[in-house]
């Protein structure tokens, strides 16, 4: 399965589908599939990448120091 949970099964039917009637080359067709399954690995990476920053986010907020007051660093 793809990282966005679509099934490799998925492109079969489409790479077939285009080769037939767009005369695309498979090289071609496999090429778009790759894009696809790179714009869905970049996809799934940026959702990551936001969850990890509200998390960053929340545990700053739960640590925030009163104004004024530092923890000593020993």
């Amino acid at each position: 399965a793809h990282p966005m949970g679509v099934k490799k099964e998925y492109f079969e039917p489409l790479i077939a589908f285009l080769q037939k009637h767009l005369q695309v080359s498979p090289e071609d067709a496999r090429a778009a599939e790759r894009l696809a399954a790179a714009a869905a690995e970049e996809q799934a990476a940026s959702e990551a990448a936001e969850a990890g920053r509200q998390g960053l986010q929340e545990a700053a907020a739960e640590d925030e120091v009163p104004e004024g007051q530092f923890p000593m660093a020993d």
